[in-house]
């Protein structure tokens, strides 16, 4: 039977440049994993485009709907982009996986050349 990740990401930031550029690099790593080892499921690729009809993008909003969504999951990878280790989602999202024993992957990928490196590693 095929598992189901979720795929963790830092997205809130003032400058909205940045905020483009990490939902296109979680979308790209979404991309890239799924169906490989399992289904990726990314919180900001199947959720923000709901934004367009009202929704608000706070954590505030999604963090119940997110941590049930890492329940469901059989494990956790973390997009490790500059500021995930602020993100109050990416650490809440972390601390519940942990809480629940799911393995978590920490994955890094490079805004420039837009690949995912070899250098991920499990915590």
């Amino acid at each position: 039977m095929i598992s189901v990740s979720y795929l963790a990401c830092p997205h809130q930031h003032k400058d909205k440049d940045i905020k483009r550029k990490r939902l296109d690099a979680v979308t790209h790593v979404a991309a890239l994993l799924h169906g490989k080892e399992d289904y990726v499921y990314s919180p900001l690729t199947h959720n923000l485009p709901m934004s367009c009809y009202g929704l608000e993008q706070s954590f505030d909003l999604w963090k119940a709907f997110d941590l049930e969504m890492v329940e469901r999951c059989d494990r956790l990878y973390v997009l490790t982009l500059p500021g995930w280790d602020a993100s109050e989602g990416v650490q809440a999202e972390i601390a519940h996986a942990k809480k629940l024993n799911k393995p978590i992957k920490m994955l890094e990928y490079d805004l420039e050349s837009k690949q995912l490196l070899e250098r991920s590693y499990m915590v």
